[in-house]
């Protein structure tokens, strides 16, 4: 996925792409999704319903990727698609360093 990003277009500055959520703080179980974040340094005070349309873009036509929606959600848009390999669900969003930084405390403290 950084591949994708390190070839698209506009300049995305440093970026951290980072697991959050079940699959990072091991409550992840059979039926969980994959959450993921794309953290764009340079952009964090962007608006994240233009960097996802951007994120869509650049990912859409990536050979991983399949039944991508996007789902506009009040806090934070996310992009939701079926990893082609594995046939994982994902949920894809963009600077959410604080899913991060919580899946971690729950992992410490679980």
């Amino acid at each position: 996925m950084k591949a994708a990003f390190s070839l698209c277009a506009w300049d995305t500055g440093p970026l951290t792409i980072s697991g959050f959520g079940s699959c990072q703080n091991g409550l992840w179980t059979h039926k969980s999704d994959i959450d993921v974040t794309a953290v764009f340094e340079e952009k964090l005070r962007e608006n994240p319903y233009d960097l996802i349309v951007e994120c869509r873009k650049v990912l859409r036509p990536k050979s991983f990727m399949q039944d991508i929606q996007y789902i506009p959600t009040p806090l934070m848009p996310i992009l939701k698609y079926v990893d082609y390999k594995t046939a994982l669900h994902v949920d894809f969003n963009v600077n959410n360093s604080l899913g991060v930084i919580n899946s971690n405390l729950i992992f410490t403290y679980t």
